[in-house]
């Protein structure tokens, strides 16, 4: 599981120059808001093969948890 920043346009593009083209729209699905933290996971499953996931988390999901 990995876990990266994201502030800025720049940064996206960053994430998806790592992990590859292949994966641009699912990463971009996610990310709503600056900043935010994308939380990838990796999984080499039996039916799928080698496949990517990825989340996010803001600030807001934060708040929501201490009220």
């Amino acid at each position: 599981m990995g876990k990266i920043l994201l502030t800025c346009e720049i940064d996206v593009k960053k994430v998806v120059s790592e992990f590859g083209n292949e994966w641009e729209q699912a990463i971009r699905e996610e990310i709503n808001e600056y900043p935010c933290i994308l939380v990838s996971s990796w999984a080499d499953d039996i039916e799928f093969g080698e496949t990517w996931s990825f989340n996010t988390v803001i600030l807001k999901d934060f708040y929501e948890l201490l009220n």
